[in-house]
């Protein structure tokens, strides 16, 4: 039988195989970060590994968006996992959902 450890690092190896992540524009969340880094990671994607600890935490981040959402109505959730592009300087990012205020306006969500 397997090690419940070991299970979660297998499911987690399947989920980074099967990323969706674009690797041809910056990512939003990298200007945060070291930019040598993320010029380097893209030029080689495959340097960009997360460990089985940072794959978990991002799994416990999803977990916790769901929750918010199902705090909203359903008819007020316009989208999630909308994506935004800025072509001219190569630069992506999403918002994990698009809210209607009943007011005609809506809202980007970053959780």
């Amino acid at each position: 039988m397997h090690h419940v450890a070991t299970m979660i690092a297998e499911r987690l190896e399947e989920k980074r195989k099967n990323d969706s992540r674009r690797h041809d524009a910056f990512h939003v969340t990298d200007l945060s970060k070291c930019l040598r880094g993320v010029y380097l990671s893209r030029k080689n994607p495959e340097i960009v590994k997360f460990d089985e600890r940072t794959m978990r935490i991002f799994e416990c981040g999803k977990v916790f968006e769901g929750w918010v959402l199902d705090t909203f109505n359903p008819k007020d959730i316009v989208s999630t996992q909308e994506t935004v592009e800025w072509p001219e300087l190569n630069l992506i990012g999403s918002c994990d959902a698009v809210i209607d205020d009943g007011g005609g306006k809506a809202h980007l969500i970053e959780f």
